[in-house]
């Protein structure tokens, strides 16, 4: 499951898309609310719920066409204000889950049908089951599935038990974005202000993060990564995101764990993403710790790092030699124009800039762009720069996983790291704070 399909799961969760693909064309659930007419549900012949075992692919394909007919018939969940965007099913909706995930789970398995459409009835067996929260039954799917594998180890039953596995992840972590949603109806929840947890959210996001490290660690059933299923190491980083937005502390003990059992590990991609790992937590531990620079300016000058101690110290990253940086883009773009005006305010007071670059290109003495650096013009450092004065000099960026323009690391005068990457509020706050007689 690569990363764009694990964030669109856990996102938006587009489960009746998914659910209506197999045989015809998508169509979205109806938007009748849970408090409009019931006659559909009423009328509904129940023994159509009944899904006999021996019968014909055709059989099983007409019984799916008339429960998703009857799926979408019937009033959909009223969503809350606030919720958390997720595809949801009303009660009425959920009388049919268990037949329409049997049905689909029987056409997964049908000979008679192509591999591609055998795998788009399991996923969408999945997802249905996802969207009811029935985390039983899919833990069911997945004992089986262990089961067939155990039998006839096989990718394809391995596939399936990391496929569901992965889901189950997915519904657990929806369901604690739920209930913060409905406890923060009346703000966002973003990493910069981070919700407070209930003991039970608390509870299960450890849970979580526990049986996700052993996962990595474990490999109990090996499969192929596929674009249906990623491996465990790159899902876990996925959802690591998502577990330093909700849960800094969390997140941050989570990072660790996996940076610790991936960086022991034979596998050559692993021992990458450890030390990509290990770059992002060297930046998260720098706030109130001195940063040391040196390195060489674009122009070839060294750069004087002892110099700028009694300033507050900007450093932005660029990157390349034109654009992408705040100075350089246009200022008709509003926090574009923030960051522009916020250096014309302080600068004058002791706020100094210092730009890096991490491009390839860097930029230097000869360069043709060298003209093209904005006003007010400050310096701008080579890709090279050494992160700590008794180093070689090493990639910065890298070192501390600065791989995005606009980047800034706030340094205060004693020469200790404020903030990493703060926005144009909380730069402006911190920049208040320090320069207090600055109108």
């Amino acid at each position: 499951m690569p990363r764009r399909r694990l964030l669109y799961v856990i996102v938006f969760y587009a489960t009746f898309a998914a659910a209506s693909t197999a045989f015809d064309p998508v169509v979205s659930v109806s938007s009748l609310r849970a408090d409009e007419s019931r006659a559909a549900v009423a009328a509904f012949d129940k023994t159509l719920l009944e899904i006999p075992d021996g019968e014909t692919t055709e059989f099983y394909q007409k019984r799916l066409e008339v429960l998703l007919a009857e799926l979408r018939a019937r009033p959909s969940a009223k969503p809350a204000k606030n919720q958390f965007p997720f595809v949801d099913l009303s009660p009425e909706q959920r009388e049919l889950t268990p037949a329409i995930a049997t049905v689909r789970l029987k056409l997964a398995d049908a000979a008679s049908l192509t591999q591609s459409q055998r795998d788009e009835h399991f996923r969408a067996a999945l997802d249905i089951l996802s969207a009811a929260n029935d985390l039983a039954a899919l833990r069911a799917i997945v004992a089986k599935e262990k089961a067939a594998y155990q039998a006839s180890p096989n990718d394809k039953n391995a596939e399936r038990v990391a496929f569901t596995e992965q889901i189950i992840v997915n519904r657990r972590l929806v369901s604690v974005l739920q209930s913060l949603s409905k406890r923060y109806a009346d703000r966002p929840i973003t990493r910069r202000d981070p919700p407070t947890l209930a003991p039970e959210e608390e509870a299960e996001l450890r849970s979580l993060e526990t049986e996700l490290v052993a996962k990595v660690k474990a490999a109990e059933i090996p499969f192929q990564p596929t674009d249906a299923v990623q491996d465990w190491a790159d899902a876990a980083v996925s959802y690591l995101s998502i577990f330093e937005g909700l849960a800094p502390q969390i997140g941050g003990s989570f990072k660790k764990e996996l940076r610790d059992v991936l960086a022991d590990s034979d596998d050559a991609k692993r021992r990458k993403i450890a030390e990509r790992l290990s770059a992002e937590i060297r930046r998260d531990e720098l706030p109130g710790k001195e940063l040391k620079l040196e390195g060489f300016l674009a122009d070839g000058a060294e750069l004087d790092w002892e110099s700028y101690r009694g300033k507050v110290v900007w450093l932005q990253t660029r990157y390349n030699e034109e654009t992408m940086t705040p100075f350089a883009l246009p200022s008709n773009n509003p926090p574009i124009s923030k960051f522009k005006a916020l250096y014309a305010k302080y600068a004058d007071a002791g706020l100094a800039i210092l730009e890096y670059n991490i491009s390839e290109r860097a930029p230097n003495a000869d360069s043709k762009y060298k003209s093209r650096v904005p006003e007010p013009g400050y310096p701008i450092l080579s890709r090279r720069l050494s992160a700590d004065a008794e180093k070689d000099y090493v990639d910065f960026a890298q070192f501390y996983r600065l791989k995005a323009a606009g980047l800034a690391i706030l340094i205060d005068v004693d020469g200790k790291v404020v903030s990493v990457a703060p926005n144009a509020d909380d730069l402006e706050k911190l920049l208040k704070e320090r320069f207090p007689n600055v109108k």
